[in-house]
């Protein structure tokens, strides 16, 4: 569970690292969902990041996001009528950055695991071109 947990934290550092070549972010992140629940992946994250994570104390805050866009675009009231955001649950500050040698271990079983599946069935590799069944066929030798 720790490998799946550091994994998406370090895909998500990816995310946010190419989003910073095209436009400045804050200093802070809010994240919401499941994920939040495990203080070990917020603490992870907030290192991955080097970004402080707020952890807002609703999980489902996206959803309430979507719900009050629907509510003002719907033409029910305006943006002001709006309840506040709820305050924050936690705010994670990072602790020391990860280590190159870690980061370089993570791309490189990301770059390892692109095309397994295609090397190994003879696929596409996408899972949505294979045949039905190519998964279950032994590779040939």
């Amino acid at each position: 569970m720790r490998a799946v947990l550091e994994g998406v934290a370090l895909r998500a550092a990816e995310v946010v690292k190419t989003l910073e070549q095209r436009l400045p972010l804050a200093a802070s992140v809010s994240v919401d969902g499941a994920l939040t629940r495990s203080p070990y992946f917020c603490e992870f994250l907030a290192r991955t990041l080097e970004r402080t994570v707020v952890v807002p104390s609703s999980p489902d805050l996206t959803g309430l996001g979507c719900a009050q866009l629907a509510f003002v675009g719907a033409g029910f009231g305006p943006v002001e009528t709006l309840p506040p955001v709820p305050p924050p649950d936690r705010v994670v500050a990072p602790a020391p950055a990860l280590g190159a040698a870690l980061i370089a271990r993570f791309d490189d079983a990301v770059g390892r695991a692109r095309g397994w599946r295609s090397s190994r069935t003879g696929g596409s590799g996408d899972g949505i071109h294979d045949s039905p069944g190519a998964a279950a066929q032994a590779p040939s030798q």
